[in-house]
Parts: structure tokens; C-alpha cells; sequence
């Protein structure tokens, strides 16, 4: 039996909506398990402000692995948050690598998203050695594109100018975020921190796209396990077609 759980929620939503699963259901599920003090931890992507939309379904009391493993959120208890920002010298070279090329790039830093100019604006306020006390910390780059050739333009720029940072290809953007990020190393992070064994966590996610968080943790599990595995060790109490899935 798994003593935690850690979820990709981008994987859990689209799953959810490919399969046209009731939401409602997996919320009272994971609910459950929180009541029951099972440490649950979400994963996501994105930003902070997704992951606030999603607390409000769910009563976590976990903090949060968000940004591709760059950052901690943790609005609970300050003293598990962590970030792993870009240096600025790194953003600065995107952003006008960006702008010369009329390419639109946002920010998100640790506290907001804000797009390139605002930022560059802060900085110039600022004495530029003291400015990574003063600014948020830069955690991801977003740079609007579709075009391979520019894709590839950028890669070639990132590793030409020795860049920290490693880039993440979207549709309809490219992600970049500081090359030292591992989510597995920031999950092995965040277990020391509240000392848990990983080994008896269980994940819920994408394989393919996440064997580094995978590869720590002691279970894999579908959606479909995940709930068998409930039924069998929770539901003693609720009406079985609660718990109703593919």
C-alpha cells in the first residue's frame, strides 16, 4: 500500500476530458484520501495561479511541484517553497534574441507572470549586481512560435552563447527553463524536506513524458489502477459506483 501520492494533474484534466470522466468524482476520491491524511502532491507545467485553481476543488495541505520542477508552491507553509531560477544574464539574451526577431515572451517568475519589457523595465530600476535580490525570480521563459526553422534558430543560439537553460518545445511555444531543473531531483528535494520515503509514494502521470520523477518514486499507477487500488483499500463505506471509471 502506497503511504502518498503524487499526481500530474495536466495528465489527470486531459485524461479526465478525453474520456469524459465526472471531475466531481476524482475530487471526492482524492478528497478522501486527504481526510484519511494521505500526502497528496500535484504536479503540473504550469504556474502557480493554475494550481491555485485547482486547490480550490481540493483540500491539499501538500506543496506543490510546479513549472517543469523549477519551483516549490507551497501557500501553506513558506518554508517548503523553492526555486530554481534562470540566471539573468540567460533571460536577457532570450528576451532580446526574442525581440529582435518580433517574437512575443513572457516571464513567470515567482510571484507573477509578466511579459518581457515589464521585467527589463524592473531591472534597469535596480543596480544590475544586486538586481536577483530585488527582482522575482525569473523561473521559466515563454516564447511564442510555431516555425521549426526558428526553433531550431533558438537551440542553436541557447548552445552557441552557452546558455543555462534547456528548452521545452510546445505547439505553440517554446518553454525555457534553468538546465539544472530535474523534477525527480526537485521531488527528492521536497521528501527530504517534509522526510518522506518516495519509494512508497505512488504517481499518477505520463511515463514517457516524466521517467524522472517516475524512476524515484516506488509505484507507477493508471488512472484505472488508481482507482481499483482505492476501492480496495478505502471504499469500504461508500456506494461502489462513486468510485465508476474506465
Amino acid at each position: 500500500m502506497y503511504e502518498g501520492l503524487l499526481i500530474d494533474i495536466d495528465y489527470l484534466l486531459n485524461v479526465v476530458k478525453e474520456l469524459k470522466i465526472n471531475f466531481d468524482k476524482k475530487i471526492k476520491t482524492l478528497n478522501l484520501l486527504i481526510e484519511r491524511n494521505i500526502p497528496i502532491v500535484l504536479y503540473t507545467e504550469n504556474n502557480k495561479e493554475y494550481v491555485d485553481t485547482i486547490m480550490k476543488y481540493l483540500k491539499i495541505k501538500e506543496p506543490a511541484i510546479i513549472v517543469e520542477g523549477a519551483q516549490i508552491y507551497s501557500p501553506f507553509d513558506l518554508s517548503y517553497e523553492a526555486v530554481f531560477p534562470l540566471s539573468i544574464n540567460t533571460v536577457c539574451k532570450l528576451g532580446n534574441w526574442a525581440m529582435d526577431r518580433k517574437m512575443d515572451m513572457s516571464i513567470s517568475t515567482d510571484k507573477k507572470v509578466i511579459d518581457y519589457s515589464e521585467w527589463l523595465k524592473e531591472l534597469r530600476q535596480v543596480n544590475y549586481k544586486n538586481a536577483g535580490d530585488k527582482l522575482p525570480s525569473a523561473v521559466k521563459v515563454d516564447i511564442c512560435m510555431k516555425n521549426d526553422d526558428k526553433r531550431i534558430e533558438l537551440l542553436n543560439f541557447i548552445g552557441k552563447n552557452n546558455l543555462e537553460c534547456y528548452a521545452h518545445m510546445y505547439l505553440n511555444h517554446v518553454a525555457c527553463i534553468n538546465s539544472i531543473v530535474d523534477k525527480g531531483n526537485t521531488l527528492k528535494y521536497l521528501a527530504n524536506k517534509k522526510k518522506w520515503d518516495i519509494k512508497k509514494f505512488a504517481m499518477i502521470g505520463d511515463y514517457s513524458k516524466d521517467t524522472s520523477i517516475f524512476d524515484e518514486v516506488g509505484f507507477l499507477m493508471s488512472i484505472s489502477d488508481f482507482t481499483k487500488d482505492f476501492e480496495k483499500n478505502f471504499d469500504k463505506t461508500l456506494k461502489s459506483d462513486m468510485m465508476s471509471i474506465v
